[in-house]
């Protein structure tokens, strides 16, 4: 059986249910909200370092300065407008995921991080 690769834009298939589950109490609203930016976040960032190290020569060092790297290296190419919307999509992750509370945590702004990494798959 041959194995096949994930598709990092799945999350982001991820990221939309969470924020729904969050919006009608299904799941608790700040968990759902906080793990649907996280995972709209790395359908962003996943799908950015693929696309970079296929058409730009991208080579992670699978260290956390990837996050800084993978920007540099799309703006280096004429992707700046990506870059910066990745580098916000991790602030707001990085709040989600780590601040108590978060600053960022609401439903527009989930819906934002949600919206950001759609342009940035569909950019790409």
């Amino acid at each position: 059986m041959s194995e096949m690769t994930f598709q990092w834009a799945d999350f982001l298939i991820v990221a939309k249910s969470l924020h729904q589950s969050g919006k009608t109490s299904v799941l608790p609203t700040d968990a759902s909200f906080r793990c649907a930016i996280s995972r709209a976040y790395y359908a962003a960032f996943c799908h950015s370092r693929d696309f970079a190290e296929i058409n730009y020569g991208f080579i992670p060092t699978k260290k956390p300065k990837d996050h800084e790297l993978l920007r540099i290296n799309l703006a280096k190419h004429g992707r700046g407008t990506i870059s910066t919307k990745l580098d916000q999509l991790r602030q707001w992750r990085n709040n989600s995921d780590y601040d108590n509370p978060s600053p960022t945590l609401s439903e527009s702004n989930t819906r934002d991080a949600i919206d950001y990494a759609d342009k940035i798959i569909q950019s790409l």
